[in-house]
């Protein structure tokens, strides 16, 4: 029997993870971005449907407790789904600073093996794009998983000066720290370039702080030195979303982001692209050329955050032309502003139809 055709059963799990509703929360916000259909059936009770992909249900049991089913439309998707959410409940604790053995998920029957690989990269070069963004090149020992799925990465970032203590990776693509070592900081960052005969990628980082500081990535890159090493996650994931015509949004954060998403479109792909910085001097950062592309730019206020700025990016997808499922909508940044763009494009029915995708960067 041809499994990759069939529908397959449901698959049934168990979580433990605390603050387990506040887990569900979040992962309806980051699926409702990737247009998810989302309901609630019942008290305490989330489906998340993705369309040719299958279903998962989330019930909230207890405090630290849930149960999970899922329904997916062949077996393959069925496995992905599961590894899907295996690797959000890893980004979720990270996110809230979980210690490591807190949360488990265990599934009736065998799990299936993530195709997830730690890839220890080599620094060649660390270079001033502007004021706040950084551009360093690393050598891979195997390019292939780089340079043949998405354009988003998973990054390990060693803390400044010590050695490296690296993870294990379990099969479903947990990761396992030594004993009595830290965990280092993971973060997300968009594969800016691709080098395959040279075994390199590029990766820009934006120099800013977090409520608590300068970031974990920035700390990094300013102290990132040829010669030193970094982790990676493969595959990469994240590709733009088929459409003829794009209108992009991003913050300073998301500026590479944006930049690879536009130079991967089809020349006869139409695109409109709202950036916003600190200062004019950020603009060469963004280094597509302007026959491609004809960006307008926002350079003023914080980006992804200040309220008068926010206003200008809503007046600016206020005077856009839509056309329903041939328009695909990014817009990435900062919380403020992502936060308000849901709830523009909830209120516009001219966006009836259109791909939305609102990803919040950094909070």
């Amino acid at each position: 029997m041809d499994t990759t055709a069939s529908t397959s059963s449901s698959l049934q799990g168990s979580i433990t993870i605390p603050r387990a509703a506040a887990f569900v929360q979040w992962l309806t916000s980051l699926w409702r971005d990737k247009g998810v259909g989302i309901s609630e059936p019942e008290p305490d009770v989330v489906l998340l449907t993705l369309e040719e992909v299958g279903a998962l249900q989330l019930r909230v049991l207890a405090s630290r407790k849930l149960e999970c089913q899922i329904d997916p439309t062949t077996v393959p998707m069925g496995g992905l789904l599961q590894l899907s959410l295996t690797e959000y409940l890893g980004e979720y604790a990270d996110e809230i600073g979980l210690p490591d053995g807190s949360w488990d998920i265990a599934w009736e029957g065998q799990a299936p093996r993530s195709p997830t690989q730690l890839h220890i990269l080599r620094v060649i070069s660390n270079r001033a794009l502007s004021p706040q963004m950084r551009r360093l090149r690393l050598q891979c020992t195997d390019i292939q998983p780089f340079a043949e799925a998405g354009i988003h990465i998973r990054m390990l970032l060693p803390t400044a000066g010590a050695e490296p203590a690296w993870p294990a990776l379990q099969e479903d693509g947990r990761l396992l720290w030594p004993p009595g070592k830290p965990r280092m900081a993971r973060r997300t960052y968009t594969i800016r370039a691709v080098d395959v005969p040279g075994s390199w990628i590029d990766v820009d980082v934006l120099l800013h702080t977090d409520a608590d500081g300068p970031s974990p990535g920035s700390v990094w890159a300013e102290h990132a030195v040829p010669g030193s090493t970094v982790g990676a996650l493969s595959p990469a994931r994240g590709l733009p979303a088929r459409a003829g015509h794009h209108v992009f949004v991003a913050d300073a954060c998301a500026l590479p982001a944006a930049a690879r998403m536009v130079q991967m479109l089809p020349s006869d792909q139409t695109v409109a692209l709202l950036l916003w910085v600190a200062h004019a001097q950020e603009r060469v950062t963004f280094d597509v050329p302007p026959s491609r592309v004809q960006a307008q730019w926002i350079c003023g206020g914080e980006p992804g955050a200040s309220a008068p700025e926010i206003a200008q990016v809503l007046q600016w997808l206020g005077s856009q032309s839509w056309h329903g499922a041939d328009t695909a909508l990014w817009i990435a940044g900062g919380l403020p502003l992502t936060q308000a763009a849901r709830t523009w494009t909830a209120t516009q029915p001219q966006l009836a139809g259109v791909q939305k995708m609102v990803h919040t960067y950094w909070r």
